[in-house]
C-alpha cells in the first residue's frame, strides 16, 4: 500500500501533533497549553507568539513542562507560576534561569488529576498504563499491557528514573503479585515501599475501556504497526497521555519472559 512509504511516527514523536491529532478524533487526552520556543511562548487559541517573559502574568499556572520530542520521562517537569513566582520540580528557580532551560521546543500541558484507586498506588505521580497493541491486515489487537507506578518522591511514574513496573492481565485488568525496580534501584517488592499498598488482586480502574479505546484508536495510526500507549486513568475514564513506536519491549520482557516469537507473528 502507498501509505508504507510514508514514516508515520511523527505523529507520535510530536507531543504538540499528537495532543490535536486525538483532540480532532474525539479520543481523550490532556489539553496543550502552549509551545515554547525560541523565547516566545504561543498560548493555544492565539495567532501570535509572545515573549516567554509573559508567562509570569498568569496568575496562577499548574502544568507540565514537557520536551517536544523527549522519550522516557526526559524532559518532563512540573512547572507552577503563582505571583510571578516559578517553581519547576517543587525548587523556585529565577526567570533568567528558567529561560536559559529551555534551550529547545517545550509544551505546556494541562495537569491530570488522576483517579483514587491510582492515587493510592502513589499519590506523587500519575501512574499510568503502558498498553501495547498491534495493526496489522487491517485489524488492531492487544499485545501486553503493564502499570508503572512512581516511587522515591518523584513527580514521574517512568521506570528509568525509579519507578515500579508490574505486569497487567489484560482480561482482569488486575496487576501482577509483584513490581519490579529497573536494575540500579532495587530489585522486585510485592507492595509499595512508601505506600505499603499490596499490587496482588489490584483492580485497575476503566480498564477495559482503556483497551478498547486504545484498539479503536491505533485504527487511525494505521501507518504503526506497534504502539506503546501511555494511558492515565481519571474519575471520569482513560486519558492518552502519549503513544510511542519505541515501547521498550525489554520492560514486558522483564515481567513476561522473551517475546521474540508472540512479536514476529504478529507481523
Amino acid at each position: 500500500l502507498a501509505f508504507r512509504d510514508v514514516d508515520y511516527r511523527c505523529l507520535l514523536s510530536d507531543k504538540f501533533a499528537f495532543a490535536h491529532y486525538l483532540k480532532s478524533l474525539g479520543f481523550p487526552t490532556p489539553p496543550v497549553l502552549a509551545v515554547i520556543d525560541n523565547s516566545k511562548i504561543l498560548w493555544s487559541g492565539d495567532i501570535q507568539p509572545q515573549p516567554l517573559r509573559t508567562i509570569l502574568d498568569r496568575t496562577r499556572l499548574d502544568c507540565f513542562l514537557k520536551d517536544l520530542t523527549g522519550q522516557c520521562a526526559q524532559g518532563v517537569h512540573r512547572l507552577q507560576i503563582d505571583n510571578r513566582s516559578i517553581s519547576l520540580d517543587n525548587h523556585k528557580i529565577s526567570f533568567d534561569k528558567f529561560r536559559d532551560f529551555l534551550r529547545s521546543a517545550w509544551i505546556l500541558q494541562q495537569t491530570i488529576e488522576q483517579h483514587p484507586m491510582m492515587a493510592l498506588l502513589y499519590p506523587n505521580s500519575v501512574n499510568t498504563i503502558r498498553l501495547v497493541t498491534i495493526y496489522c491486515n487491517g485489524e488492531s489487537s492487544p499485545f501486553s499491557a503493564l502499570i508503572r507506578i512512581g516511587a522515591g518522591s518523584n513527580h514521574c511514574d517512568n521506570w528509568a528514573v525509579g519507578g515500579l513496573l508490574g505486569s497487567v492481565d489484560m482480561q482482569s485488568g488486575l496487576i501482577s503479585k509483584y513490581c519490579l525496580f529497573k536494575p540500579g534501584f532495587g530489585t522486585r517488592t510485592y507492595k509499595h515501599p512508601e505506600t505499603n499498598i499490596i499490587f496482588e488482586n489490584f483492580s485497575i480502574p476503566f480498564f477495559s475501556q482503556a483497551l478498547s479505546l486504545a484498539l479503536a484508536l491505533h485504527r487511525f495510526f494505521y501507518g504503526i504497526h506497534s504502539i506503546g500507549w501511555d494511558i492515565a486513568i481519571t474519575s471520569t475514564g482513560p486519558v492518552f497521555i502519549e503513544g510511542n513506536d519505541n515501547w521498550e519491549i525489554s520492560m514486558h520482557q522483564a515481567l513476561e519472559g522473551p517475546l521474540k516469537k508472540k512479536f514476529f507473528a504478529a507481523l
